[in-house]
């Protein structure tokens, strides 16, 4: 099954790890990440890694790239929200998790990656998702909501433009 094909995978053993911690939140955010991968070897990707470290100037240190795949030599990097619908989202880190997805786009020479911002739900405060949307325009990053299941589809339709 899926756990076969990810196992190789840098980053999964620590992202299976994690997604039986102690948050609920965060184990949430963990099994996100992996959903994500597995579904996306089911569409052909190459899971290049879950939990990719990225040093990030923007960020004063070390981040990472939630998910990093390679759909037809095109990398996607990934930056992955588990929110419910009525959770209050902090749009400091969102803001800031889109402009580290920028910078990961900066750096790389081809600059051949499409930034990705996932999240989970769409949120019921409609100024907090215009202002989602607001910042993923700013920052030429690409908006995917819905469970990994439901939205892998996107990877590819985004990847066509």
């Amino acid at each position: 099954g899926w756990m076969r094909r990810l196992s190789g995978t840098p980053g999964f053993r620590s992202a299976m790890r994690k997604s039986s911690g102690a948050s609920d939140a965060m184990t949430a955010g963990h099994r996100n990440e992996i959903r994500i991968a597995e579904n996306a070897v089911q569409l052909n990707c190459k899971v290049k890694g879950i939990g990719v470290p990225f040093n990030d100037p923007n960020k004063k240190g070390l981040t990472d790239i939630d998910v990093l795949l390679d759909y037809h030599g095109r990398e996607v990097a990934i930056e992955a929200k588990y929110y419910p619908p009525t959770v209050k989202i902090p749009l400091d880190t969102v803001r800031a998790d889109m402009r580290s997805l920028a910078e990961f786009r900066r750096r790389k020479q081809d600059g051949d990656v499409l930034p990705v911002f996932w999240i989970s739900h769409k949120p019921n405060d409609p100024l907090v998702w215009r202002s989602i949307e607001k910042a993923a325009k700013q920052h030429d990053v690409q908006l995917i909501v819905g469970l990994p299941d439901e939205a892998i589809h996107l990877i590819p339709r985004l990847l066509e433009r």
